[in-house]
């Protein structure tokens, strides 16, 4: 099963999936650091992606055909960091991503 993580971090949720059988092709985050440690302990392309900016989100997920999205958040060390997106923002954000998918 082709599988994409959305606010993959450095890859804790990505890592579990393959663990467990899933095929995950690609990972997007917005935060650099978490990427660069993710890029080096998976082949997969792990994209630097404003995922709030939904259209385009949607389009860079379907590039890669998933069975299934995935996504958690990830723990961010700075606590100016870590108010960079509520809980709330995620869930209106999915939200919107599943209209553009049905459509």
């Amino acid at each position: 099963m082709k599988v994409v993580d959305l606010f993959c971090g450095c890859g804790g949720l990505s890592l579990g999936f393959e663990k467990a059988g899933m095929d995950v092709v690609a990972a997007f985050d917005n935060w650099v650091d978490a990427l660069n440690v993710y890029r080096q302990n998976f082949a997969h392309p792990a994209i630097k992606a404003d995922l709030m900016n939904v259209e385009d989100a949607v389009k860079n997920i379907l590039h890669y055909e998933p069975d299934m999205i995935i996504g958690g958040h990830h723990v961010r060390i700075s606590l100016l960091r870590a108010s960079v997106m509520r809980t709330t923002d995620v869930v209106i954000l999915l939200c919107r991503m599943r209209i553009l998918f049905l459509r």
